[in-house]
């Protein structure tokens, strides 16, 4: 906890509130951690436009959280262990490399893109931390092509994209997995590669700044 405090409290919060919410099964806790509470909107949620207003209604209502919570949100054992063993093994490492503020701001940049691209593309039943898992994929990945240091098993890219494709068919439902948070997937990954590139494009430029200590 003391080195990788994010990742600490993100895996807690989720543990807790799985339980809370009883898996996803209905609670009021539950309408208060999706992106959008039917109850409290009149809008028309079968339409991109109308979940857009939706969206739009509640931040002005003050739940800006909701952009966010829906990351707390675990519908089986399954589905939070896998997320919260591939946010330790991903985040631990780049939080403590990164430093604490540089992971909050990924994070909640990923959070926030996967989570509206999730509500747009289907609606607002859904969850699970799998887009801030991508987006350390996209993160990671393009990173460890520039500093060697930074941890992230090749492999791992080839199975997030072959999982990815796999969420666009009908093979998780078919096995009892029910269906993936493909836009949250997709968009938090690409999520993952923008901040990765506008980094290294401003902490490069910030090295060719620095003056050098070499005596001519």
């Amino acid at each position: 906890p003391s080195q990788a405090p994010v990742i600490f409290t993100l895996i807690l919060i989720s543990t807790v509130f799985a339980l809370m919410s009883d898996f996803g099964q209905g609670s009021p806790l539950l309408r208060n951690l999706l992106i959008l509470d039917p109850f409290k909107l009149v809008v028309d949620l079968s339409s991109v436009e109308g979940r857009w207003q939706g969206l739009i209604e509640m931040l002005a209502m003050g739940e800006v959280w909701r952009v966010i919570s829906p990351d707390f949100i675990h519908f089986s054992v399954m589905h939070i262990t896998f997320n919260v063993l591939m946010l330790w093994v991903l985040g631990g490492r780049l939080e403590i490399q990164k430093g604490t503020l540089s992971f909050i701001a990924l994070t909640i940049f990923v959070s926030i893109i996967s989570n509206v691209a999730q509500l747009l593309e289907t609606g607002y039943l859904f969850g699970g931390l799998s887009g801030v898992v991508y987006g350390l994929v996209g993160y990671c990945w393009l990173w460890k092509r520039f500093q060697p240091k930074i941890f992230f098993p090749g492999v791992l890219m080839k199975f997030s994209v072959i999982w990815l494709m796999l969420g666009y068919t009908p093979l998780t439902e078919w096995l009892g997995w029910g269906r993936m948070a493909n836009a949250a997937h997709l968009y938090g990954l690409l999520a993952g590669l923008l901040w990765g590139g506008v980094t290294l494009f401003v902490n490069e430029s910030v090295l060719r700044k620095k003056p050098s200590n070499k005596k001519t």
